[in-house]
């Protein structure tokens, strides 16, 4: 054979080398790139589900009234629930939401769902938590009606009930991520139901009516000792209602604790924003809590749940936009309540939607089979976490010590000067 034919047949094997590995490297990139491409470049605010009958309903639980009353801290972040059926509707879709209060009360719990039951809802969205709620899950265990707690965990012992809130053992992990390399945390106890397995320094409890300035100065000893010989603490965990919590911040701010302070999830509901301010207290500074990456700044990243996370933000400007447009009791424009709307209770009731057209029969029971069966994420209309309803813990994302900020990032409409904490997850700050 010639030195040139040698010469050509080389180059083209050379070509052939190249190309492959070329091809290589793409599939490669395709397949880690695979479940982000599941969610489009630009996800639509309509959202849609086939074989959902008219008639379809779905219930949903408040507590309204007093903000004393346990678990209205929850009452205007349920407002997402009412984006997620506006989507629905402008994708073709009609859900009816049939909305009850409890009263904070466990009576008023049983009752509202024994409400909702006769009305015929097909599941229920309980936007409420604390001891309460207990009455009203076993209500509709007993009516065999599928329940989503987007606020409140669940102790897995009841059929049929979800939960989106951290677990218990979640919720120890997150702040013992959130208090990082602080191993002496003192502990103010306002509810009895703070994170175990956690190695406090120091445990304060409070209940109603307690000095929470006199609380607050003798964190500020354990913090910042006068005597080096006495016991101290590197950092402060806070278990209670929004409240409450936004009343000791408030205090251990004017006590100049400048330690790193840890909340529990109620920190994340619009009652601790709008407390805090009340307060005097300020959202700068070391203060965090803990959740999956469900908040507003979930937006700024450029993956798919960045884009349905945007995707959810329009449906709350698209809706806030329409006069007629109310919220979830009809006694008050959406508009007026589209700050606080929340993503929790919007992917609860897109859950349940793909729950009824899962098997296209509104029947509870079915809807409930069909659940067990669901895994959803960014592509099938979920703005938070994704979710694994084999699990009663159906939140599949991680856990993570979330942010204050002042921050404004501008994605909802017409923000006020009352919206000024922003919470970032530990992927988004």
């Amino acid at each position: 054979m010639s030195k040139k034919a040698l010469i050509w047949i080389s180059a083209v094997a050379l070509v052939l080398v190249v190309g492959i590995a070329t091809t290589l490297v793409l599939v490669k990139n395709n397949q880690d790139q695979e479940q982000d491409q599941a969610v489009a470049v630009t996800v639509p605010v309509a959202l849609s589900a086939e074989k959902v009958s008219q008639k379809a309903k779905i219930g949903v639980v408040e507590t309204l009234g007093s903000n004393a009353a346990e678990g209205s801290e929850w009452a205007d972040a349920a407002q997402g629930a009412r984006v997620a059926q506006h989507r629905f509707q402008m994708g073709g879709t009609t859900v009816e939401l049939v909305t009850e209060n409890d009263n904070g009360t466990s009576d008023g719990a049983k009752d509202a769902v024994h409400k909702l039951s006769e009305q015929g809802v097909s599941g229920i969205v309980m936007a409420t938590s604390g001891d309460h709620t207990a009455s009203g899950l076993d209500a509709a265990r007993d009516s065999g009606i599928p329940v989503i707690q987007p606020y409140s965990s669940t102790d897995g012992s009841r059929d049929n009930v979800w939960s989106l809130a951290p677990s218990a053992s979640d919720a120890t992990q997150g702040v013992q991520k959130a208090l990082g390399s602080h191993s002496k945390p003192v502990l103010i106890d306002g509810d009895g139901h703070a994170p175990g397995g956690i190695n406090y320094a120091d445990t304060i409890s409070y209940k109603a009516g307690d000095d929470v300035q006199q609380i607050a100065r003798r964190v500020a000893d354990k913090t910042n000792p006068k005597d080096q010989t006495q016991s101290s603490a590197d950092s402060v965990v806070i278990s209670a209602n929004a409240s409450t919590e936004a009343a000791f911040v408030a205090a251990l701010q004017q006590a100049k604790v400048n330690a790193p302070i840890v909340m529990t999830p109620e920190a994340t509901s619009p009652e601790f924003q709008k407390s805090l301010k009340e307060k005097d207290g300020s959202p700068s500074g070391d203060l965090m809590t803990i959740g999956t990456n469900s908040f507003d700044s979930a937006a700024l990243a450029s993956d798919g749940h960045g884009r349905a996370m945007s995707a959810f933000l329009n449906g709350v400007r698209v809706l806030s936009q329409d006069p007629q447009a109310k919220n979830l009791t009809e006694d008050q424009e959406f508009s007026k309540v589209a700050q606080q709307a929340d993503s929790r209770s919007h992917d609860a009731v897109v859950a349940l939607v793909k729950g009824i057209s899962r098997g296209g029969s509104a029947a509870p029971q079915d809807v409930a089979d069909n659940l067990r069966t669901l895994t959803l994420g960014p592509s099938d209309g979920l703005a938070g976490s994704s979710l694994d309803f084999s699990r009663k813990d159906a939140a599949t994302d991680p856990v993570l010590p979330v942010h204050s900020s002042t921050q404004q990032l501008g994605l909802r409409p017409a923000e006020s000067s009352d919206q000024t904490l922003t919470w970032f997850s530990g992927t988004t700050r």
